[in-house]
Parts: C-alpha cells; structure tokens; sequence
C-alpha cells in the first residue's frame, strides 16, 4: 500500500478513543477497503474534525504512513452528513458494523462501495425502500462476498 494516499473518498465505519487526545478510527475507501488509521489529537476540545469523523458522513482523507496503522493527516466532508433517527440509524450501525468485522484490510471492494452509496440513501430515507428489507439485502450482499473472496 502506498505510504502517502491524497483526498481519498471515505466512510467512517467504527472508531475508538486512543491515549488522550486520539481516536483510532475504521475508513471504509474506495480504492483501499478498509483502512485503519490514528486521527492523532482529534479528541481534543478545539478540534475540527472531532465533529467530522462520524459515522455516515461522506469524507475526503488523506493518510500517511507505511504500517497497517496509517497516520490521518487531512480529513474534510464531501457534503453534509446523513441525518439518521430510530429503524433508519440502527440499520445503518448494523451495516456499519458487519463491514467492520468482516472486510479484510487493504483491499479495493468497488461494487461493495456502489452497493453501500445506494444503502446510504435507503437509509437516509432518499430512496423509496422498504427498511425491512434493506437490512436482509445488506447482509446477504454481504455474505454471498464474503464467500466469494474465501
């Protein structure tokens, strides 16, 4: 993996406080699968991307680093972070979440990225699905994948 990635377009999947000011936080990127990263003083009190590095916001960032463990060094919002309430928010957690788990690191998953832009707006409300049935498509999506990779 390349030691320097610039204005990559991103979601973040999970994060985790770390020492201090710091969060360790799960990128799910376009062209690199998950991607794990330390957003080095991002807890702190006058810190501009606290707010940013939530979950179903579309980002841009930048990592440096040749380890695993990349270092975060710009992160921005591509447009304005989907706003999610009750069914709507728990779905998209549990997607999140399967990601999290079950994505290796480091690897380009591009109709799994189309896949969940169209989720994002089922999610949101954006597009007239019906939530029961996203949940089932998101998880069989999932595991017919993740077969497929094995």
């Amino acid at each position: 993996m390349d030691a320097r990635i610039a204005l990559q377009p991103a979601y973040v999947l999970h994060r985790t406080p770390f020492q201090n000011t710091s969060f360790i936080v799960d990128f799910f990127t376009v062209d690199y699968g998950r991607v794990r990263a330390v957003a080095k003083g991002a807890r702190g009190a006058k810190s501009r991307s606290r707010s940013i590095l939530q979950p179903f916001q579309p980002l841009l960032i930048s990592l440096s680093g040749r380890s695993d463990l990349k270092t975060l060094t710009g992160v921005e919002p591509m447009h304005e972070a989907l706003r999610l309430e009750a069914t709507r928010l728990f779905s998209g957690l549990y997607v999140n979440e399967l990601l999290a788990r079950l994505l290796q690191d480091h690897e380009e998953h591009r109709a799994l990225v189309r896949f969940l832009s169209g989720h994002a707006g089922i999610v949101a409300g954006h597009l007239a699905h019906r939530l029961g049935t996203q949940a089932f498509r998101a998880k069989s999506f999932i595991r017919t994948w993740v077969w497929t990779k094995s």
